[in-house]
């Protein structure tokens, strides 16, 4: 499901960009529905990325926060009722843009932490 707006604002000096985009990343309805897959693995990247100066910004964000939540809730639900199981993983990673490119090495280190982290969990049957 994609909702125009609906991304994470980035900031380019002083000013803040809209740039469009996908609020539901996870198309796991067709996964759930598929009689072959048992387990769904969702692997999320969150940012250490400060809030906005700006109210309507945070407002902002706020209601896209909201419209995950639901969407998510909604996802786990109908993958109970077709008893798959859905393995979320979250690895924290520092904000990286077009000035802070000098993070990267750091958020790879974060992600293969979390690979070794959860590899029993992901690798498991069930």
């Amino acid at each position: 499901m994609t909702f125009p707006f609906l991304f994470e604002i980035q900031k380019l000096g002083e000013e803040e960009f809209i740039d469009g985009g996908v609020a539901d990343q996870e198309p796991i309805k067709e996964l759930i529905l598929d009689k072959s897959i048992h387990k769904i693995v969702i692997h999320s990247i969150r940012t250490k990325k400060g809030h906005s100066e700006k109210a309507m910004i945070r407002a902002f964000h706020s209601s896209v926060q909201i419209i995950e939540n639901e969407t998510r809730e909604l996802k786990e639900l109908l993958a109970k009722h077709y008893k798959k199981r859905i393995l979320r993983i979250e690895t924290l990673t520092p904000y990286i843009d077009a000035n802070q490119l000098r993070h990267g090495k750091e958020a790879m280190e974060e992600g293969r932490k979390s690979a070794h982290h959860w590899k029993k969990k992901i690798l498991s049957k069930i």
